[in-house]
């Protein structure tokens, strides 16, 4: 019997358990004169191999297993947490969360969700591909990940290691509605991080695969390669002038923008007044031709999901609709604290799409002519109410349509307002090692700040 059937079976039996403990904690409501009660359960197991220069550097196993229990006294919440599952430290957390609702001041916006409302639901998105590895073999395959940037270019002469990773995990949500969602899934990756040296100046970069199936990861040679190659692309860095440019976000970093915007639309944000997007609903935010939408029951996403952290049904739905804003980002107690209903996105979005407008990165290089491909950011000082934007970049410089240079210690800067009106290309190289997903964005003109 392989590995990955015994991690299998493994999770059947903890899947059991978990159930099993809810029900076992909801049957205790009312005895305890509780209104109501939300359980997460959560139980993760992953490995992670890492070598350097050849040689096993670290090995790392961790396992764990943590409840939280939120308790409902009418408009009064306790909570309390434990990583002992045993009956009697249950029943003590239990008593704890009720004990702390005595303390704590009515909140007229707590509550569950209505029961109707509670999703029923629950298709298999293709979340769970345990992988039948043991450390050794991991650090031959990181070893054949390293050498193979080792031998790339003779520039290339160190490497910060490579490492294989294997991770699964389990959760449970349940609530006194009646209400127990379960989500199994498992997440894989290898990485390889490597310097170059050209007379006194040195680079370093690297390069990762990621994906739910073992078998889906980019082969260990193309991640050493490819670390390699980013690595040597950096050589030659020249400082710019300041001025005023386009500048094209590539697509491993892209996302980072759209994140601002979801920063922007979060009901938490909002209730606060820290938004510069309040009382922008059906507002013009981005250009027509841009969708920002997401896709919660996409086979094997990273952010697949059937129910948000509410017990709500996840759904299909947009967000920019031809660049006008159509809704916020809300769970049931934001959206009660602003009079909306929630937009069943309790705990963040889901598997979010950015439509495009172009193809490759090149064509875009082409079309934003002369400016600024970042590759990196750097710091961070984006102000959510304001919505001011300012950060360290690295990357290349452009001219008429051809990379010219690698250059670092750059700022760009502008504000989130505009760059989201005056992006002019996404293109179709989407990176899909990650939930939020998009091409790179080009965006017409930031300030970019050289030496």
């Amino acid at each position: 019997m392989n590995q990955a059937t015994i991690a299998t079976q493994d999770m059947d039996k903890t899947q059991t358990q978990f159930i099993d403990i809810a029900h076992y904690i909801l049957q205790k409501i009312k005895p305890l004169a509780l209104t109501a009660c939300e359980i997460n359960i959560n139980f993760s197991i992953g490995s992670s191999t890492t070598v350097r220069l050849g040689k096993l550097e670290t090995i790392a196993f961790n396992q764990d297993k943590t409840m939280s229990i939120v308790a409902y006294d009418g408009l009064k919440i306790g909570n309390a947490s434990t990583s002992d599952l045993s009956e009697t430290t249950i029943d003590q957390t239990l008593a704890a969360a009720k004990n702390i609702t005595k303390y704590t001041q009515e909140d007229s916006f707590s509550g569950l969700a209505d029961a109707q409302d509670m999703a029923t639901h629950f298709p298999d998105l293709d979340l769970y591909h345990p992988w039948d590895i043991d450390h050794t073999q991991a650090a031959e395959m990181a070893i054949q990940c390293e050498q193979a940037g080792l031998d790339y270019n003779p520039l290339i002469f160190n490497s910060e290691g490579s490492t294989v990773h294997t991770y699964q995990s389990l959760t449970l949500s349940a609530n006194s509605h009646g209400f127990i969602g379960l989500r199994r899934s498992s997440q894989h990756s290898i990485s390889c991080s490597l310097l170059a040296k050209q007379g006194e100046e040195m680079q370093t970069d690297y390069w990762y695969s990621l994906s739910r199936r073992s078998d889906q990861l980019e082969s260990m040679i193309h991640v050493g390669q490819k670390a390699a190659q980013r690595t040597l692309a950096r050589l030659g860095s020249k400082s710019i002038k300041t001025g005023v440019f386009p500048v094209l976000f590539e697509a491993n970093i892209a996302p980072s923008l759209i994140n601002h915007f979801f920063n922007a639309i979060n009901g938490s944000t909002l209730y606060r007044d820290e938004s510069f997007l309040k009382d922008q609903i059906n507002q013009t935010i981005f250009p027509e031709w841009l969708d920002i939408y997401e896709k919660p029951y996409e086979l094997q996403g990273f952010g697949s999901n059937s129910f948000d952290n509410d017990g709500l049904q996840t759904r299909e739905q947009h967000f920019i609709n031809q660049g006008v804003l159509s809704r916020y980002l809300l769970s049931v107690y934001s959206g009660r604290k602003l009079n909306l209903p929630s937009t069943a996105n309790a705990g963040g979005t889901r598997n979010v799409r950015i439509t495009s407008n172009q193809n490759s990165l090149d064509d875009l290089i082409k079309e934003m002519g002369t400016g600024l491909l970042v590759t990196e950011l750097i710091g961070s000082s984006v102000n959510i109410l304001t919505g001011n934007y300012s950060r360290g970049a690295s990357g290349f410089w452009v001219e008429n349509g051809e990379i010219q240079h690698p250059v670092t210690e750059v700022t760009i800067a502008s504000t989130l307002q505009s760059m989201f009106k005056h992006i002019v290309g996404v293109g179709k190289d989407v990176d899909l090692r990650q939930s939020m997903q998009t091409g790179s964005i080009l965006i017409d003109h930031m300030t970019v700040a050289g030496k």
